[in-house]
């Protein structure tokens, strides 16, 4: 749909699909793919472009948009509307919950937006990047990282309601119940999988930045955030030992430490901490210019 050297001065999507489940399964190749090839703010058309879209594969489509860069919903005149209240109430509850995700996510997408600029490093990444020894991670066409800490494995065949998910050696969080699960070797597990559920995993030592619940950016305060530190035994050991909590904000270029600026212009007054021993919950209240831009309204 554009031309190479479009990722200097544009987004790009991946052309004219159909609402077929063939394209969805389709789609986080094609992502990847282009992601590792320089183009990374790029996504499909959520529901499909041609041909009627089914309720089903609408929920499961935007199970997959929402972690894409570039997240729309777009079809062709003459075929079936796809906003999500022309289905039924539980298409319009999973559209939000999706939605809301998304929005949840975005100081942490900031950090990979500016990361990929200065690095050239994709946001939407295929397991591989990341674990290149591992020969199962070569193969997986069906789940994705998004970034360096979250691996997404959306259900993307019909009818089904549970999903083999592959997590690489190391240890790993169900983003939705907590449960921690470790291994020395990359290992398949059975995830349950309802038609609201995108199975989401959380790696171990990382530190998700994000934002409260909100419709759109700039609807709430964002000069507070806050930060999901999954504790791996080193992290821990170290906040436990020295009553400090380390993170990395690359969109800052700088290492935080409580009660330290953070940032150029930006400086963080009160850091709340909560530690249950396998999770950190930092409550980051924050004054100053947030972000590069000059804009207080993005992290």
């Amino acid at each position: 749909a554009c031309y190479a050297g479009t990722q200097k001065y544009s987004t790009a999507w991946t052309g004219d699909n159909h609402s077929i489940w063939a394209h969805l399964q389709m789609a986080i190749p094609q992502l990847c793919n282009l992601g590792m090839s320089g183009m990374s703010f790029v996504g499909t058309d959520v529901g499909g472009f041609g041909s009627d879209c089914t309720k089903e594969l609408m929920c499961r489509w935007v199970e997959v948009g929402c972690f894409s860069p570039l997240f729309r919903n777009h079809s062709a005149i003459g075929t079936r509307y796809q906003e999500p209240w022309r289905f039924d109430q539980e298409t319009v509850d999973i559209y939000r919950k999706a939605a809301q995700l998304r929005y949840h996510l975005i100081p942490y997408y900031y950090d990979l937006f500016f990361t990929g600029e200065k690095t050239g490093l994709p946001i939407m990444r295929s397991l591989v990047l990341h674990y290149e020894k591992d020969e199962v991670a070569k193969e997986c066409n069906a789940e994705f990282m998004a970034g360096p800490n979250l691996l997404a494995a959306p259900v993307v065949t019909q009818g089904d309601r549970k999903k083999m998910v592959y997590l690489p050696a190391g240890t790993w969080y169900d983003y939705w119940t907590g449960e921690k699960i470790s291994g020395d070797q990359g290992q398949w597990i059975l995830r349950d999988a309802p038609l609201d559920t995108c199975p989401l995993y959380v790696k171990a030592g990382a530190v998700l930045p994000v934002w409260p619940k909100q419709n759109y950016v700039g609807e709430k305060d964002t000069n507070q955030v806050l930060m999901l530190a999954y504790m791996n035994r080193e992290s821990l050991r170290k906040t436990l030992e020295t009553g400090y909590t380390w993170y990395w904000s690359r969109s800052r270029q700088e290492l935080w430490n409580k009660g330290a600026t953070s940032g150029h212009l930006q400086k963080v007054i009160s850091i709340y901490s909560d530690c249950d021993n396998d999770t950190l919950l930092l409550n980051v209240k924050q004054t100053g210019v947030a972000c590069h831009t000059g804009s207080y309204s993005c992290f």
